[in-house]
This record gives structure tokens, sequence and C-alpha cells, in this order.
């Protein structure tokens, strides 16, 4: 088994964290670009800070070989020094060269034509506030309030397959989503959804009374998992869910822990108030059936329903810690031989080499 010491992890930690901290503000200012010049000067720094990394990787394999690994093949050894990489980066540096992999969606939309649900706008500030600080460093936040049915299209098609997590928060029937100017049919919103992101999509939530009839749909269009309603739901009761469960996303919870947490939350919230409140604490599998079972009295409105439980583990992408900007030299690599060839040295001489 081959290993690094400390001393040479730490010292590639750094400065691949500094180039790649480069690399994660250059992505944000680039996805939020409209002129293509632009955006193609910041997909320019991009590739440059990919080309130092590799520049990185490089130099630390010829430092890795002069340690005392020479009888190490120098393909096993560049592809241990390029997993240490990947590790500090969160992700394999070829998948995202040269187009890197733009930041994940959360598109939450909210519609209440009759401006009777009390507490939809504050499930909409709130959801809104509890997503902010992640927005451009783990996610960007997309937030509609009166929806219509052309801004429901409009925004599928402008974050074409880089929504993550659909939210809906108003009215719901069987049939449809009441949007602010259409009672809208929900087969072909469903279709449209998924197609625009076969590959992106993670999560559905339909935050309005009785929305399981819409489960199936959206399974048939390629959906992973979706968070629905059995039973009419208080309008109250609607938004405390999902800004728990949206607190407990931004924390770092994968799906199934956070929609467990937030079953645990409005249960202990509720407690005493009637027996539908009752916690479901363990994710549903979808199974096909639209019968209601008597027992359903004792749950809660919400369901977590998945294709494969291992969707469920989904969370949104670690923040990449920040580097001090005396660290970040623009246009350069922040590398020093010198100063790496000594820190290796130097824990070569202390007998810290595992090769």
């Amino acid at each position: 088994m081959h290993s690094f010491p400390p001393s040479f992890i730490e010292a590639l930690k750094t400065q691949v964290q500094a180039e790649y901290q480069v690399i994660v503000r250059y992505r944000a200012l680039k996805n939020n670009a409209n002129d293509p010049e632009m955006r193609q000067s910041h997909q320019a720094e991009i590739d440059l800070r990919q080309k130092n990394i590799a520049e990185i990787q490089a130099d630390f394999l010829q430092q890795a070989q002069y340690m005392g690994a020479a009888d190490v093949p120098p393909d096993q050894l560049a592809n241990l020094i390029k997993k240490e990489v990947e590790k500090i980066t969160g992700q394999s540096l070829d998948a995202t060269k040269g187009t890197n992999s733009p930041l994940p969606v959360v598109l939450t939309v909210f519609a209440n034509p009759k401006q009777d649900l009390e507490y939809l706008t504050q499930e909409q500030n709130a959801i809104q506030s509890t997503l902010m600080p992640l927005d451009e460093k783990q996610c960007k936040h997309i937030v509609r309030s009166d929806t219509h049915l052309a801004d429901y299209f409009e925004f599928l098609k402008k974050w074409k397959n880089r929504i993550a997590i659909f939210h809906y928060g108003g009215h719901a029937n069987s049939v449809g989503l009441k949007l602010v100017d259409h009672d809208s049919f929900f087969t072909p919103l469903a279709k449209e959804l998924a197609q625009r992101n076969k590959d992106s999509l993670q999560l559905v939530f339909l935050n309005g009374c009785s929305t399981h009839s819409h489960v199936k749909t959206l399974f048939e269009a390629g959906v992973k998992s979706v968070i629905a309603t059995r039973v009419a739901v208080g309008d109250k009761l609607a938004s405390d869910f999902a800004v728990q469960f949206y607190g407990n996303i931004a924390s770092g919870d994968n799906i199934r822990e956070a929609f467990e947490s937030t079953c645990h939350y409005i249960g202990a919230m509720q407690g005493g108030q009637g027996k539908r409140h009752r916690i479901e604490a363990t994710p549903m599998l979808w199974c096909g059936s639209t019968t209601r079972n008597p027992k359903e009295d004792e749950e809660l409105p919400w369901r977590l329903y998945t294709l494969d439980e291992a969707y469920l583990e989904y969370t949104l992408p670690p923040e990449v810690p920040l580097i001090s900007n005396d660290k970040v030299v623009e246009n350069k690599n922040v590398y020093n031989h010198g100063e790496v060839k000594n820190q290796i040295n130097h824990s070569n001489i202390e007998g810290d080499v595992n090769f």
C-alpha cells in the first residue's frame, strides 16, 4: 500500500485548493454572464487553472519519485496523486476539464391566484433565506412567486439540465397545479420538467393538497424521487414542513435524512392534535397502489416516493473551502518547487514516508 507523508499531502492540498477556488469563482461568473465574449473569457481562466492543477500534479509526481518511490510504476504513482487531488476538489478533474460542471439549480415556484394562502409567502421567504448562504457556492437557487404557465416553461428552458430539485408551493389537486393564470393539467408539466432535466433532476417536491396522484406520472417521465401528499394539508403546516425540509437539505442532509428529520419535527410540533400527524419516519417506496388504507389517517400527509433507495442519498455538493486571497495569484502557478522539495525532504528525514 503506497501512501504519502502528511506534509506532502498538506502542500498538495494548499496549492490545489488555491487554484480550485479560482475555478469556482470563475465558474459562477460564467454561469451568470450573458455576454458570449465574457463567458469565453471566464472559460479561458477556468482552463488555465485546470492546466495549473495538472502542472502541480506533474510536479508532485516528480517529487514523489525523488523521495524514493522510483520502484513504483509511474502510471500507478500518477494515479495515486490524481486521487489525492480529486479528494481535495471533491470531483474528477477529467470529467470537468474544459467545461466545468455548473452548480445544481434548486427551482422553487409558487402560485396563489386567489390570495387565500396566508402562509405561502412565509414559505417562499423562509426557503429563500435558508438557501441564500449556499447560493453560488453549493447551488443556484431560483425562486418565482406568482408563477404563470409561461413562466414555468421559460424557467425550464433557461435552466435546461441544471435543475436538481424542483419545488411547487400552492393549490393543487389530483388533476394538476393551480398556477396564477391557468389550472394546469399535470402530465405535460411533468413531461416538460423531466425531459428538460434528464440528467440533473433528483427530486420533485409537490407541496400542495392531494398531489399523490401525480407520483406515477412523474416516475413514468423518468423522475427519481418525489415528495407528495396523500390528503389535503393546511396552509401553515405545509409551510412549516417545507421550511424545515430545506433547512435540513442546506445543512448537508441527503434526501432521506432531510425527510425523516422533518417528519420528526412536524410530528413533535403537532403532537396531541390528531392521529393523522403521527410520524411516518421511514420513506416509502412507490408501489403503484392508489387504494387508501384506513391507517393512513394516522400518518403525516407527506410521503417520500422513490424508484430506488440509492437515489435518496443525494446531497447538494459541498462548498469548496475558502482560501485567503493572499494565497491566490491571478494567472500564475502558486506553487514553489523549492519549498515543496524542502517539505518533502524534511518528511523523508523524519521517516514519515511510506511507499
